[in-house]
């Protein structure tokens, strides 16, 4: 058995389970070499294609902007401030509503649903005729769907309080119902970035 194994291993075969042979070739070194070569340059060729398809990417021309054009500095005023006051918000509310473009978003609980319905009837009849998607989400009420005729209303119970208008600036009521009217306080925010994923999230609490 040690005799006939050794004459297989010698004339380029070996045995690697009963009755099956494999046939080896000598090949010289050199000659591995140049496959394990030829493999790493595929490789690299590979991940060279991979990279220069990259220039090619949204994200990559807009990298390219940014160099060329150089970042500017924001004044953090000029895309957030608090407001102050139940007059200021509300005309802070009605130069948003005036403003829109294609959406408007209003979430209310019970205690401002009605200031919010009177904000929004003298808009109501723009929205239409703008093809603005308004919605106001807020506890059920028949009176408010008559009022409301171009705005859907959805039934809604929530805890917090906020506009929307085109995805791009928000303003939050951050005080209670119960406070005095001229300390209640809102937060303005324009930030596309930041009132889009608020809307998204929003969204799914919805789901």
């Amino acid at each position: 058995m040690k005799s006939r194994y050794g004459l297989l291993c010698s004339a380029g075969a070996l045995l690697l389970q009963a009755s099956l042979l494999i046939f080896l070739e000598a090949v010289q070194p050199d000659i591995i070499l140049e496959r394990v070569k030829m493999g790493i340059q595929q490789e690299a060729d590979e991940a060279a294609r991979q990279i220069e398809s990259v220039k090619e990417t949204e994200e990559f021309r807009e990298l390219e902007l940014l160099h060329k054009t150089g970042i500017q500095h924001v004044d953090i005023s000029s895309i957030s401030k608090s407001i102050v006051g139940r007059t200021n918000i509300n005309r802070h509310i009605k130069d948003m509503l005036s403003k829109a473009k294609s959406s408007v978003v209003v979430v209310s609980p019970q205690e401002h649903i009605e200031r919010k319905v009177k904000l929004l009837k003298n808009f109501a009849p723009g929205f239409a005729k703008k093809g603005i998607k308004a919605r106001l989400y807020g506890p059920f009420n028949k009176l408010i769907s008559k009022k409301l005729q171009n705005v859907e209303h959805v039934e809604y119970s929530p805890s917090s309080s906020f506009v929307s208008v085109d995805s791009r600036e928000m303003l939050f009521l951050v005080s209670s119902g119960s406070v005095v009217p001229d300390y209640e306080v809102a937060i303005w925010i324009d930030s596309p970035f930041f009132v889009n994923a608020v809307n998204v999230l929003f969204e799914e609490s919805l789901k």
